[in-house]
């Protein structure tokens, strides 16, 4: 049998994103409070190490309106037992937003993340440098949860200054650039950001007239990662 305490435990702070529920800028500096939220990655995460990978299931399938049903299976014993919850598309991300959505909905059928429904909503305090972003009237800004210790975690160092423009470059490596800007400008189109968004999340000025590979790889892998925890493409998508 599985440990259905386990699953339902409460995550931890470190587990938890958050995000802003309303915001303003008042004399020019942001305002905001912000709720708790998990990740798709922080459900599977859950399931496969308390039921295991080979336990659970999800599917998905048409809802009312337009909307997107999940479905979580888990197997008992040699039952398979199916919980299904649902959202409508996000405004943002479409489809697969509500999907993303959906999966957290039917998760909380399971008891997973139920918890969060009873925390109230925190301030924001916004210091340069902090753990969460947000955009707030067109630009971004950072900032740490009012009352909870900020995790300190490990971003990749952002270049202060783009290399000289680099002459006569082999046909591979030109390749590799042209590769690089083609997958970051699609995701910025796809997502809408824009300059300011990418310079703000990657450190990097310009997307078109950089010549390192390797930033370019460093940026497109901050921006998968910043739309993956915020839910708007699934774990399996920035892979």
């Amino acid at each position: 049998m599985h440990n259905w305490a386990e699953l339902q435990k409460p995550f931890t702070e470190n587990d938890i994103e958050w995000r802003v529920q309303n915001g303003s800028l008042k004399n020019g500096e942001p305002n905001a409070r912000v709720i708790p939220y998990l990740t798709a990655r922080a459900i599977q995460t859950r399931l496969d190490a308390v039921v295991k990978p080979e336990n659970w299931r999800n599917e998905y399938k048409q809802g009312p309106d337009g909307g997107v049903l999940c479905g979580i299976s888990i197997r008992c014993s040699d039952e398979w037992v199916t919980k299904w919850d649902g959202a409508e598309n996000t405004q943002i991300e479409g489809v697969k937003g509500g999907l993303s959505d959906s999966m957290k909905r039917a998760a909380v059928q399971w008891g997973i993340g139920r918890h969060l429904y009873d925390m109230k909503p925190h301030w924001a305090d916004f210091v340069k440098g902090g753990q969460f972003s947000a955009k707030i009237e067109g630009k971004w800004y950072e900032y740490n949860v009012r009352g909870l210790t900020p995790v300190k975690v490990d971003k990749p160092i952002a270049p202060v200054k783009q290399p000289e423009p680099v002459q006569n470059l082999d046909a591979e490596y030109a390749k590799e650039l042209s590769d690089r800007k083609k997958a970051i400008t699609a995701l910025m189109k796809k997502h809408q950001l824009g300059n300011e968004d990418v310079k703000c999340l990657t450190g990097l000025s310009s997307i078109k007239n950089c010549d390192s590979a390797a930033d370019l790889e460093t940026a497109q892998l901050l921006l998968e990662e910043h739309l993956q925890n915020t839910g708007l493409i699934p774990s399996q998508e920035a892979a």
